[in-house]
């Protein structure tokens, strides 16, 4: 028998949606409860069978060529965005630059703190300056400055769930 890095467990999630489902049939619930319990069979079987890949795979009965063939051809799921460890640094790493930016750019105008209050954040002082820029005569440079800053004040942290 192949696998065993988990003591077989796989093979219980099976039985344990095999008895939930035979508790729908030998049971007279309604409807929202049978739809939850055949969705916890279902997603327990899942599990099962997501388990004996892992399995196989960290027992060296797979290598990951015929781990990813097995898990596409069973119709496992697939994280949508799988995004590499060093994909996520570099975007971080990109986010805190701009933070540094912005806040650099913050520093050097807070003027704009001054006059309207601590309440004030380093992104609408920088926009504050942009519009004074332009009320003094340079319209295109505002307009597309406001583009650029509102791009970069539109990122947001990534996050490693995918």
């Amino acid at each position: 028998m192949s696998g065993g890095h988990f003591d077989y467990i796989q093979y219980r999630f099976d039985d344990v949606a095999s008895s939930i489902e035979h508790q729908i049939a030998t049971n007279e619930y309604e409807p929202a409860i049978v739809n939850r319990f055949q969705l916890a069979a279902d997603t327990v079987r899942l599990a099962g069978k997501m388990i004996q890949r892992v399995d196989w795979l960290v027992s060296d009965d797979d290598g990951p060529d015929s781990f990813l063939t097995r898990w596409h051809a069973e119709g496992l799921p697939v994280p949508e965005a799988a995004t590499t460890r060093a994909e996520l640094a570099a975007k971080n790493a990109e986010i805190a630059r701009l933070r540094a930016e912005l806040s650099s750019m913050a520093t050097k105008y807070s003027w704009a703190v001054d006059t309207f209050g601590t309440g004030f954040s380093g992104y609408e002082a920088v926009l504050l300056h942009q519009k004074r820029y332009a009320e003094e005569g340079h319209p295109s440079n505002w307009r597309d400055s406001m583009k650029e800053y509102a791009a970069r004040a539109a990122l947001t942290e990534p996050t490693d769930e995918a």
